[in-house]
């Protein structure tokens, strides 16, 4: 039987109390008004609608997928109902600020209530998370008369909105967008060309839908450097008519079935210019860094998920001699089960780490503090984004594993959690996009900011660790560790500055590194907090030296991946590809 998800919500509180400290919000002027006992309530009553109202329909909405009915999509008829009490609850203006109908709560908050949702029923999540992430970036970077005009609606569930970036011959290359904008006379533009992949393009929770649109004005480059962003709502804004934005189709998937991803027509749209003309992409960052945290948050509740649900498969599962024992006590089963555990907390720690910075980024009083805090938040986003979902997809398929034949039909519900988690490293930038951007970008080109923030932060988590005097093997662990991945990093920059081929090629591994390793300074906090939970306390305490002893280790096969550079790849297929960028 497909058991309901319920959020572990006392390991979340664990977390945020005693880890992530996340009392030190209250600190900062947004938020001074507000106390643990709001954010806890708030927390309590998202576990519940998590369970009560999402977790019964994802199933469904794997079954029922959508529709496209004359010219309009339909997506699963019980999303529609869960929307609705998601809106009339208040859930979409978590983050928003208060001057635009919004409840002023702090992105921590928001990434923890979206892994509950999304571990509950991901299809359905995918809408609202983009309806908040576009307030974000209407906010920062809107006219104020369109910015005032539109997030109130967002903030109210009364508009939604998507990202519409790709086009055919246009994936993680968006120098290759076609789409065009022509300037009118009111200074509005019109806005032309195809896009595909658009999740939610289109459907009947609203009648308004804001596409955000990476576009192409006139006589602009032809390179990611000419592109602009633009607003064009479905409706015409003053008129309510339809304004030129017709749904061509709707993909057949793999997973994510209840979600619709649609190819959308625009032929002469009204749309409104987001930003200055020629600086798209940066703009569209805003929404980018958000949808990545919240991939983080997609990633940690589909672990959370698929482990609630093998622990509790194991626990009565019965096989093996005449014992009569659950696979709970074989001790394959609790290899996988304790090697989901440990991952599962690491991506949670870590996305919550990244998302508490991100608001003391934002709203800290000390400017050095403030710089310090967003370079942090800004190299961890590409790791949790990518780490966190390939970690989702192998928690998943540990699960499937557990399960057995069992887990391979459809009625546990564990192969739905594979296809859609597979999902996860593809869009919102594919981890191969993350890992670029995080070798290439954060690291070389934005002199390594954030890195040295992340070396410097676990060198003083070692020095309070160490002051306890207790905790010394995790100690010893994460010091050779981070001594490894420094000489690994100093070798990658030194061989970046001869040749960017060698930053292309090694990538991906030193992502996965940086992961391992930024998952090992998560661990020894946790092992090294009192708590006030025994039983999460204890159980944490043995999770933290399995991550050390047997997770760990595959750090120094990372390393000697990132050292292999990029002659042994180039050496493949063919002989060697020419380094265009040296």
């Amino acid at each position: 039987m497909n058991q309901a998800y319920t959020p572990p919500l006392d390991e979340i509180l664990f977390l945020l109390d005693n880890v992530i400290h996340w009392s030190n919000l209250l600190d900062l002027p947004p938020y001074t008004e507000l106390d643990r006992e709001t954010f806890t309530a708030i927390l309590s009553e998202a576990a519940k609608f998590a369970t009560r109202e999402l977790s019964p329909i994802n199933e469904i909405g794997d079954d029922e997928g959508c529709q496209l009915l004359d010219g309009r999509v339909r997506p699963p008829s019980a999303f529609l109902r869960a929307f609705r009490k998601y809106v009339t609850e208040g859930w979409c203006s978590m983050e928003i600020p208060e001057e635009f109908g919004g409840q002023r709560l702090p992105l921590l908050l928001g990434a923890v209530i979206s892994e509950m949702n999304n571990g509950a029923c991901i299809a359905f999540s995918m809408l609202p998370c983009m309806l908040r992430s576009a307030a974000h970036l209407l906010i920062a970077h809107a006219d104020p008369d369109l910015r005032d005009c539109v997030v109130p609606h967002l903030a109210s569930g009364n508009y939604s909105a998507t990202i519409v970036i790709t086009e055919p011959q246009a994936g993680s290359d968006v120098s290759r967008i076609n789409c065009r904008a022509v300037e009118q006379t009111d200074g509005s533009f019109s806005i032309t060309g195809s896009k595909i992949f658009i999740s939610y393009g289109d459907h009947n929770w609203t009648d308004q839908i804001l596409h955000m649109v990476l576009a192409r004005t006139e006589n602009a480059g032809g390179d990611s450097s000419g592109l602009s962003l633009f607003m064009v709502p479905k409706l015409n804004l003053s008129s309510g008519a339809p304004n030129g934005v017709t749904v061509l189709g709707i993909e057949k998937k793999m997973g994510l079935r209840g979600s619709p991803t649609c190819t959308l027509e625009f032929k002469g749209a009204i749309g409104y210019l987001i930003g200055e003309q020629n600086k798209g992409l940066n703009c569209l960052f805003t929404m980018m860094n958000t949808m990545r945290l919240e991939v983080a948050s997609q990633s940690t509740g589909i672990a959370s998920a698929c482990l609630q649900k093998a622990c509790t498969y194991a626990g009565f599962r019965i096989q093996g001699g005449a014992g009569e024992e659950p696979i709970q006590q074989h001790a394959d089963i609790r290899r996988n089960l304790a090697g989901m555990h440990a991952q599962t907390v690491s991506i949670r720690a870590l996305t919550y780490e990244t998302a508490i910075n991100l608001d003391k980024a934002k709203h800290g009083t000390d400017e050095l503090g403030r710089r310090q805090d967003l370079a942090l938040a800004e190299f961890l986003l590409p790791v949790c984004k990518a780490w966190g979902s390939d970690t989702a997809f192998w928690v998943a398929n540990q699960a499937l594993q557990v399960f057995g034949g069992h887990g391979y039909i459809r009625e546990q519900g564990i192969e739905q959690y594979v296809r859609d988690s597979r999902a996860l490293s593809i869009y919102e930038g594919t981890n191969g996009i993350q890992a670029q951007d995080l070798v290439i970008r954060k690291l070389f080109k934005q002199d390594a900011a954030g890195y040295h923030q992340l070396v410097s932060r676990m060198k003083q988590t070692i020095a309070d660790a160490t002051k306890t005097g207790t905790a010394s093997e995790l100690i010893s662990h994460v010091e050779s560790t981070l001594e490894g991945y420094r000489r690994c990093t100093a070798s990658l920059l030194e061989n970046t500055r001869r040749s960017i081929r060698f930053a292309q090629a090694v990538a991906t591994p030193y992502l996965e590194l940086t992961g391992l390793v930024a998952g090992a300074w998560m661990w020894l906090r946790i092992a090294t907090t009192p708590g006030t939970n025994a039983a999460i306390r204890n159980e944490y305490a043995n999770l933290s030296i399995f991550y050390m002893r047997y997770l760990l280790p595959k750090t120094q096969l990372l390393e000697a991946q990132v050292y292999a550079g990029a002659e042994l790849i180039d050496n493949c297929f063919g002989g060697a590809a020419p380094d265009k960028s040296s």
